[in-house]
């Protein structure tokens, strides 16, 4: 019964429209996933522009426990930096066998002057029990600029592409426009925020704080309105090996648990 009340829930909307956050990794669920601005390995599946700043070969797992049955989350990503530009790609998984979502993206980012420009393709696949099963295609297109060593902006645009959910209907995947600023006050402290507009609904302010010691311990917290969502977490990160946690608490949903592992491999 609570499956099915799952269900109910996601496709309150309609069917197959791409219902849940996509933004991943326990860094950004702490930070009221304010991810646009973002240069971690994380923006392969976030926004990919951010992959420019990645210096190192890197990998990283992530996991979310919601507090909903078969509402959990889960992503892998990978992003390699090369001669020219860098490359991600990244997995996404939502859902249980009554209904799921899965992503599988490849991306490429690169730097010119003080702009990184970046692009994925994704291979979108909606399942749900007793209604079958879609695949679609999609592009995202971003941007972060780095106006000073302060400031910075972002940008990013989901289904640039306008993929309908089926031939036989005008009905489209949803597309997304979000924006952020990111201030890096000091060495220790940076505040994030960013506004997501979806075509078909209001839109939502995101915003998240983070302070560490030494870059090595990482204390972050954040909040979205109007979802009424408050969120915290933690960063332990030495040499190659980095653990993120993240929790997430939203009325409607109740709480969300989100363990992150990234390692950065030796650079050649």
């Amino acid at each position: 019964m609570l499956r099915w009340m799952v269900l109910a829930w996601v496709l309150s909307g309609s069917a197959y429209a791409q219902s849940v956050s996509t933004t991943m990794g326990a860094r950004w669920l702490a930070l009221g996933q304010a991810a646009s601005t973002g240069s971690d390995i994380w923006a392969a599946q976030n926004n990919p522009a951010g992959m420019v700043g990645v210096t190192n070969a890197s990998g990283a797992f992530t996991y979310e426990v919601a507090a909903l049955p078969g509402a959990d989350r889960l992503a892998t990503a990978l992003v390699v930096p090369a001669a020219y530009g860098h490359w991600g790609m990244s997995v996404f998984r939502f859902g249980d066998a009554v209904y799921s979502e899965q992503l599988i993206s490849a991306s490429f980012a690169n730097k010119l002057g003080i702009a990184s420009l970046g692009g994925r393709i994704n291979y979108v696949q909606y399942t749900a029990e007793g209604i079958g099963r879609s695949h679609h295609l999609t592009v995202d297109f971003g941007g972060v600029a780095e106006l000073s060593k302060t400031v910075a902006i972002g940008a990013l645009v989901t289904n640039l592409t306008r993929t309908r959910k089926s031939g036989a209907t005008d009905e489209r995947l949803p597309s997304r426009l979000i924006t952020g600023v990111r201030f890096t006050l000091s060495e220790r402290f940076r505040w994030v925020g960013e506004v997501e507009k979806d075509i078909d609904y209001k839109p939502v302010w995101r915003s998240g704080f983070e302070y560490n010691y030494a870059q090595k311990v990482f204390f972050r917290a954040g909040y979205q309105l109007p979802l009424r969502t408050v969120s915290f977490g933690l960063g332990l990160h030495k040499s190659r090996l980095g653990i993120d946690y993240g929790f997430q608490w939203q009325r409607s949903l109740g709480p969300a648990h989100q363990g992150t592992l990234i390692y950065k491999f030796r650079k050649t």
